[in-house]
């Protein structure tokens, strides 16, 4: 895993963000992750082909370890979606009690999509939630 945040691994991911650039003498790698160019390789290269080698082999790994974030993302989203339909199916809980457990796995979770899953209102969703703060 490389230190990368997912944005940054975008950026690098996309070929042109990347360039070689000569300057007289050697080649330079840069790249552009949050709006400027910056040299990504302080090694300097004697031809375009070495650089531009490794730039096609980091971006491969780049890409592969974006497609890993995600795929972990989606089963943490999923497995916390299944957890929240779960507590939707609890006969025993009253609707204060789902929605406020609910509230406390997914935070992110608006009134209005609560009161979807329990097929209450929002204002009573929103009104469960003033009153557990």
């Amino acid at each position: 895993m490389t230190s990368w945040s997912d944005k940054e691994l975008e950026a690098l991911c996309d070929p042109n963000n990347h360039k070689i650039r000569f300057d007289g003498y050697d080649y330079w790698w840069y790249h552009k992750i949050n709006g400027k160019w910056e040299l990504h390789s302080i090694k300097e290269y004697e031809n375009y082909q070495k650089p531009y080698s490794y730039l096609e082999y980091w971006r491969n790994l780049w890409e592969r370890e974006l497609i890993s974030r995600r795929r972990i993302a989606m089963k943490k989203k999923l497995s916390l979606e299944k957890k929240i339909w779960d507590i939707c199916a609890v006969l025993e809980y009253e609707t204060y009690q789902k929605v406020l457990e609910i509230h406390k796995l997914d935070p992110t979770l608006t009134n209005k999509e609560i009161a979807a899953m329990l097929s209450v209102s929002q204002q009573l969703v929103g009104r469960y939630l003033k009153d557990a703060a």
